[in-house]
């Protein structure tokens, strides 16, 4: 190992996806409105996989035995990447209190406002995308 390599300082937080983590801010272009918002600087294993999880449909293999993922519900795993990532927003009830992150209010967003913060996610994301690819399987010649 070279001498430049053994000092390099490795943090923790600069790999791992901490609890306390503050996040970062971003500034979405929604409806012609720049909003801040404050989301993880990445998404954890944990995070990735809790998401496909949930948006799995699964069924019993009666070969095997084993549950099997037949479906997966894009729009669902969007939502819920969207709501591991987003830490907070500035979006507000009529009555001046919080809208909440959570699925529900993240299903209920504009299209466009969702898709101009899944875009600042997903470029947090990139190079982890072939992790999330759930029906990969090698071919098999016959």
């Amino acid at each position: 190992m070279s001498k430049q390599a053994s000092e390099e300082l490795f943090l923790y937080d600069d790999f791992f996806s901490p609890v306390d983590d503050p996040g970062i801010e971003i500034h979405a272009m929604i409806r012609g409105r720049k909003v801040p918002l404050r989301i993880k600087r990445g998404l954890s294993l944990i995070d990735a996989a809790n998401a496909r999880e949930r948006a799995s449909t699964r069924v019993l293999n009666r070969q095997t035995g084993m549950p099997e993922v037949v479906a997966m519900d894009e729009s669902r795993m969007n939502i819920l990447l969207l709501q591991s990532s987003i830490i907070s927003w500035p979006f507000k009830y009529r009555d001046g209190s919080l809208v909440p992150i959570t699925e529900q209010t993240i299903g209920e967003m504009l299209g466009d406002a969702a898709a101009a913060v899944l875009e600042h996610v997903q470029r947090l994301m990139e190079g982890r995308q072939e992790a999330l690819v759930p029906f990969d399987k090698p071919s098999v010649a016959d």
